[in-house]
């Protein structure tokens, strides 16, 4: 056998050892499954709180102060690592995701000055404190559907301009009839409870007050579940409330 042939068959024998090594050793690659990513936050002592929940499939969950929707997400492009699409309220709108080294970042726009944040799969997240409420920063504003026909005040009602301790663009008009505060106030001396006196009348269904008869006041903004407590007294045909850090706010029932 010549050297020609010889070294043809070495290399035929060397390509078949090659070819039996790559069956036996190669595994398909599969895309790992890093389980949900989770994006949360808090803000003014709890009053506000969101988490939204990705999981691998490209669906979502979001919790907004106890209500839960169901939305979708998927990857995004450049430096924006994830959008995602969640409901607030009715309108479904995108967010994006930035990617800040350990953690995942999102502006939680809804809500000004908000952010809520995430651990990467295999890393830990920076946590945050819980913001103060801040005097001045807006919340969440409500905002009524147009088709609604809302009551107003009719003439000779009393009206109480309030706005919430927890945010200046929270205000609202209450009103009453001059009739249900005399009967009310007749003979009326504070007393250790909590049975209401009288309510007060709003718009919609989102702003609500109670008078009890410790002399004590409750507001409710139910869109966003706050509740804000406070006093009341009825002087020289005055009716005023305090507010907790001491803001004052009256009507006249008479003069």
């Amino acid at each position: 056998m010549n050297r020609k042939a010889i070294a043809l068959i070495m290399a035929l024998i060397l390509c078949v050892g090659a070819l039996c090594a790559c069956g036996e050793g190669w595994v398909e690659p599969v895309e790992e499954d890093t389980g949900d990513i989770i994006l949360s936050g808090s803000k003014w002592d709890g009053k506000v709180a969101i988490t939204i929940t990705l999981h691998p499939d490209g669906t979502l969950t979001s919790e907004a102060n106890g209500t839960v929707t169901e939305g979708t997400w998927e990857k995004g492009t450049g430096d924006v690592a994830i959008v995602f699409h969640a409901y607030v309220k009715e309108d479904l709108l995108d967010f994006e995701v930035y990617d800040d080294g350990n953690q995942y970042t999102c502006v939680y726009h809804p809500v000004p000055d908000f952010s809520i944040t995430g651990a990467k799969p295999g890393a830990e997240a920076v946590t945050e404190s819980p913001s103060e409420a801040p005097v001045e920063a807006p919340a969440e504003q409500p905002a009524a559907p147009a088709e609604e026909v809302k009551p107003a005040p009719k003439t000779g009602d009393l009206v109480l301009e309030f706005t919430a301790e927890i945010n200046s663009q929270l205000a609202t008009t209450f009103w009453i009839t001059p009739e249900t505060v005399s009967e009310s106030l007749e003979g009326y001396t504070p007393e250790d409870s909590e049975d209401v006196l009288f309510s007060w009348l709003n718009a919609g269904n989102k702003n609500f007050m109670d008078f009890f008869k410790n002399g004590t006041y409750e507001y409710r903004f139910t869109m966003m579940e706050i509740t804000e407590r406070g006093t009341w007294k009825y002087e020289g045909g005055v009716i005023t409330i305090t507010t907790e850090s001491g803001r004052e706010m009256s009507t006249t029932v008479s003069e």
